[in-house]
């Protein structure tokens, strides 16, 4: 059934998602968007009596949940869903769906760059020569590895997880996965040889996270987890800053135990701590979550997101409901 009013709240981030305002507007929805640093009392407000709600990067935990009165779903634009508590959304009868269909190459392309940047130290190798103003540093430079020579550990196998095992395959880089939602068969299908947690993080000479972020995984490498790895590890994060403890992996830095880090994500995020110690060591890479960035990824995530908020305003179910039984204590579906 044809949901009335056809409106939209866009909650934040209204620049990246101005593509998606545009479509929706052509197609006749009344759209109100927020830039980002809105007030939430402000944003609640406007979300509450409209029939769905597109979020970029706004938290919208219980208590703005709670005051929503006629919202029936909730539209994380992206593929990560932290910032929305779903057992909240699911309480109040609205759905929560997202958009994980844009920019799984552009995540899985950065992963292999970021390692091979970390492997061959690529910012050292570029700015050493400049530095002693000398062509001949290779004395000088950290120690570089052949991709060849590697196990790269891939903590989820999801989408991008397995679009990293098959580009690392190319590079003939030994590839193995944890992921429990996958079978052996399954995981070796994907190109990446199943083993379990502990054997990942104890053999592998780079971890790579490909998980979302749930209350189970927050800060699955932590002090603990961190000891367990190999002297010299490479770690990679271009999913969710909250997987890993940076205060953990400041000290494993420090001490030498982690060889390297590259992260795209902090954790924080929307609003990380700019000033963590972290980001100042000479044998860490950071991109401020651009990992999924392209211009076809950006026209994708827009044309996806607007789609989804038609099918749902039109009366249908959205592709991608994270909680898809929510909404039958009012609808009878």
């Amino acid at each position: 059934m044809r949901i009335e009013p056809r409106e939209a709240v866009i909650t934040d981030a209204a620049d990246v998602l101005s593509p998606v305002i545009d479509h929706l507007r052509a197609a006749d929805v009344k759209v109100t968007a927020f830039e980002n640093g809105v007030p939430h009392e402000q944003i609640v407000h406007a979300v509450a009596k409209a029939p769905v709600a597109v979020i970029g990067g706004m938290q919208f935990g219980m208590t703005e949940i709670d005051q929503l009165i006629e919202t029936g779903l909730l539209l994380r634009a992206g593929i990560g869903y932290d910032v929305i508590d779903v057992d909240a959304a699911t309480a109040n009868s609205i759905w929560v769906a997202n958009v994980p269909d844009f920019c799984a190459d552009e995540v899985a392309d950065h992963t292999i760059l970021v390692l091979l940047s970390a492997l061959r130290r690529l910012p050292e190798s570029m700015t050493t020569w400049r530095t002693k103003n000398n062509w001949h540093v290779t004395a000088e430079l950290p120690e570089m590895r052949r991709a060849s020579s590697i196990r790269l550990g891939l903590l989820g196998l999801g989408r991008i997880g397995r679009l990293v095992a098959q580009r690392a395959n190319g590079f003939g880089i030994d590839v193995v996965s944890y992921d429990p939602n996958l079978t052996d068969s399954e995981q070796k299908a994907h190109g990446a040889s199943p083993v379990s947690q502990s054997e990942l993080l104890a053999t592998s000479d780079a971890i790579s996270l490909h998980i979302p972020l749930t209350p189970e995984s927050k800060h699955i490498l932590n002090r603990e987890s961190l000891a367990q790895t190999k002297a010299g590890v490479v770690i990679i994060n271009t999913s969710r800053g909250g997987l890993i403890d940076l205060d953990a992996l400041d000290e494993g830095l420090g001490s030498g135990h982690v060889g390297y880090a590259a992260l795209d994500v902090l954790d924080g995020e929307p609003d990380p701590d700019l000033d963590h110690p972290i980001l100042t060591r000479a044998n860490v890479l950071v991109t401020s979550h651009t990992a999924w960035f392209s211009k076809q990824a950006a026209r994708q995530l827009s044309i996806n997101t607007a789609k989804e908020v038609l099918r749902f305003l039109d009366g249908d179910r959205p592709l991608n409901l994270i909680n898809p039984d929510a909404r039958a204590f009012v609808s009878g579906e």
